[in-house]
């Protein structure tokens, strides 16, 4: 039994780790083909695809059929659903003060920069876009609501003024 150094996600490098527990994170998915992995303390760094101790692991775990219950994909970002929360909150306020909309923007374009840096492992592009949607709507519907009231409050003082 060898010890191991791994990348994670956020690019910082962890060991030693025993060969079972990077087997138990292949089982989770929390290991892929393409996570590096050094053996020992100097070993060079390697996909773990390429490390014989788990390349079996990792087709089996890639070739494995989906459970019914399993997730059908990565889980979502934590942005993206605060970009879809801060979404639907703009629409009732659009009429007078559509604040929910600005962070309902920022938290989308935070989710899509997440995702795109590991689509593997980050999920939830349509509930960002659907916030980014709702939070733009509802901030177009405030804008609207405003001209509309300026214009009807000019044609209602021309009425007054009789002309």
């Amino acid at each position: 039994m060898s010890d191991y150094w791994i990348i994670g996600d956020d690019g910082r490098e962890y060991g030693p780790v025993p060969d079972a527990e990077i087997r138990n994170w292949i089982a989770d998915r929390r290991v892929d083909a393409e996570t590096r992995i050094r053996q020992g303390k100097d070993g060079p760094w390697k996909c773990a695809s390429e490390h014989t101790d788990f390349a079996g692991l990792l087709a089996a775990s890639l070739g494995a059929p989906e459970h019914r219950n399993a997730a059908p994909g990565p889980p979502a970002a934590g942005f993206a659903i605060a970009a879809l929360i801060f979404g639907l909150l703009t629409l009732p306020t659009a009429c007078c003060c559509p604040l929910t909309g600005i962070p309902g923007i920022l938290f989308a374009i935070l989710a899509f920069k997440q995702i795109a840096e590991n689509p593997a492992r980050r999920g939830g592009r349509g509930l960002a876009m659907a916030g980014l949607i709702l939070s733009l709507l509802g901030i177009a519907l405030f804008a609207g609501f405003q001209i509309a009231g300026v214009t009807f409050d000019g044609f209602l003082e021309g009425w007054k003024n009789g002309g």
